[in-house]
């Protein structure tokens, strides 16, 4: 099981944030140095969020070798009787 931490951001639009996923030692999986925590305000609460897209495709390659073998009903989260 992997975390995620979000990284504050800045855009054209504003202020958001920008999750992303962990490694056991508290790396990125995509390589980028991640800064202080962010700290969580009520008005955060409004702002954009976006995942990294890089460590999203991490994650999907490690999910779909997991799933390797599943049979198909089972990767779309059906029961079997």
């Amino acid at each position: 099981m992997h975390h995620m931490r979000a990284e504050r951001t800045t855009t054209v639009t504003g202020s958001g944030r920008c999750w992303h996923v962990l490694e056991r030692g508290g790396s990125a999986l995509c390589g980028k140095p991640l800064t202080g925590r962010p700290t969580l305000t009520l008005e955060a609460a409004l702002e954009r969020e976006d995942y990294c897209p890089r460590c999203m495709e991490k994650v999907a390659a490690a999910v779909g070798t997991s799933l390797a073998g599943v049979p198909t009903d089972a990767e779309r989260g059906k029961r079997r009787a």
